[in-house]
């Protein structure tokens, strides 16, 4: 039996509004450690808007960068919403893996 790796929780950085051809959106960067995930595996990140139950801003899973970052660009947050991320391993045979504990709440500038 092998260890389940459960994934850190993962940073929120920085929201940055932006225009989607005319709608507004925002830009949501953050990081993620990724040092304890065993070779071949890597981390997903789905971000939560608390304020909408819970529901969440991307429906796929935005892969983690080699370096820890990541990014999504969603139009479904507003200004006022409490965001939260959380990671997801995603294992070598490309099957879901353990989630982390949610981030810390961010409120949407």
């Amino acid at each position: 039996m092998t260890n389940m790796i459960i994934p850190n929780p993962p940073v929120i950085v920085s929201i940055t509004p932006v225009t989607f051809f005319g709608t507004n959106g925002f830009c949501i960067k953050g990081t993620e450690d990724t040092s304890n995930l065993p070779d071949g595996e890597t981390v997903g990140i789905k971000v939560f808007d608390q304020s909408t139950g819970n529901n969440t801003l991307n429906p796929m899973l935005t892969t983690v960068n080699s370096d820890g970052s990541w990014q999504i660009s969603t139009s479904f947050a507003t200004a006022g919403d409490h965001i939260y991320a959380r990671a997801f391993a995603i294992l070598s045979n490309g099957g879901p893996g353990a989630s982390s504990p949610n981030s810390p709440m961010v409120v949407v500038p």
